[in-house]
């Protein structure tokens, strides 16, 4: 059953479609360097790290398997596998059990405090796909799901969240808040005909003011993480290349939306930019 045609399978996890890999990467491990981890600690960034491919592709199947019967109606969703019927829910149901083992043997290696925050973030991901459905500003709570990296590892190192955990789990709330409502405009006309919830939909004619105000304010947090770090100009600098970044996007989309997927996609650069001023800021700040 596991075996054939492997695109449908790399289609379901989402591992023809590294960016949201990436956009959950890189605030797990700037969290990982602003908590502390050296190269003692390999087995905590190793379990961080396969954790986010697995987690989210978790996360993916079982969205896909509560929105299959919408996903059929929405035009950039229509072709998923369980969508198009390509694959069963039964497969997708023996892929969501082989994810959820494998994040349960990580779970095992970590602090008990650290699981019962690992299992509120399981719990958040399985509620997620209903938000949609009841809550107009899904976006939101998909923000605070994305964003349980960050507790999950400063509970591991740091046994708590310290002023510097809080400060980057907000910057990423806004961030995720942000670029998850440029998402979402791809599928807005879809949205207003099916009834699904989204935070495009609700915020109508200020969606642009509203999601440069999440990047300004995702900016402004990362600048503040940075002095508290005692960062170098060239820190500095790499953080306004990233919101240089993110504000292209509000240009892109509000010019054209159907550059809303290139836009997304500069998200990435963005992560990958502030995770090196990170990195500099660590180590030589």
């Amino acid at each position: 059953m596991l075996v054939g045609k492997i695109e449908p399978r790399l289609a379901l996890l989402r591992m023809d479609r590294m960016i949201g890999n990436w956009l959950l990467l890189w605030p797990t491990l700037i969290a990982l360097m602003l908590a502390g981890a050296s190269q003692h600690d390999t087995k905590i960034i190793a379990i961080c790290v396969v954790g986010v491919f697995v987690t989210r592709a978790l996360g993916c199947v079982i969205n896909d398997v509560c929105d299959r019967e919408y996903d059929r109606q929405v035009k950039r969703t229509h072709n998923r596998p369980l969508a198009n019927q390509t694959l069963t829910i039964k497969e997708a149901f023996v892929w969501a059990c082989l994810l959820a083992t494998v994040s349960f043997a990580l779970l095992t290696e970590l602090k008990w405090h650290t699981i019962y925050i690992a299992i509120l973030s399981a719990a958040m991901i399985m509620i997620y796909p209903w938000m949609k459905r009841v809550f107009v500003i899904p976006q939101l709570f998909l923000a605070m799901t994305f964003s349980m990296c960050i507790p999950i590892v400063f509970f591991e190192l740091c046994d708590r969240m310290t002023p510097l955990a809080i400060l980057l789990y907000a910057a990423n709330v806004f961030w995720v808040l942000g670029f998850d409502t440029v998402y979402a405009l791809a599928d807005l006309d879809d949205d207003l005909k099916i009834g699904v919830h989204s935070s495009a939909r609700w915020l109508g004619q200020f969606v642009f003011v509203f999601v440069a105000g999440c990047y300004l304010i995702t900016s402004l947090i990362w600048m503040a993480i940075l002095y508290h770090c005692q960062a170098g100009y060239e820190c500095y600098l790499l953080t306004l290349l990233s919101s240089v970044l993110l504000f292209k996007q509000v240009m892109l989309a509000s010019h054209d939306t159907s550059l809303t997927g290139y836009a997304f996609n500069l998200n990435h650069w963005a992560g990958a930019s502030y995770a090196l001023a990170i990195l500099l800021a660590v180590q030589y700040g």
